[in-house]
């Protein structure tokens, strides 16, 4: 379990459920949460060119 608490608001907490390695860091799994947010950000930008993709039909 990770739980984050923002900087800005101290209010604010996320947690996540963590499924890693025994082995893995709490600093790698803070970088991986971390990441969520930026992949999250350009999907609501669209930037991921997702929006004009399309599969066969």
């Amino acid at each position: 379990m990770l739980i984050r608490r923002s900087v800005a608001d101290q209010e604010g907490i996320a947690y996540f459920a963590c499924g890693g390695l025994p082995a893995t860091t709490p600093e790698e799994l803070v970088r991986v949460a971390g990441a969520r947010w930026a992949t999250e950000d350009l999907f609501e930008l669209g930037d991921c060119g997702l929006d004009e993709y399309e599969v066969r039909s």
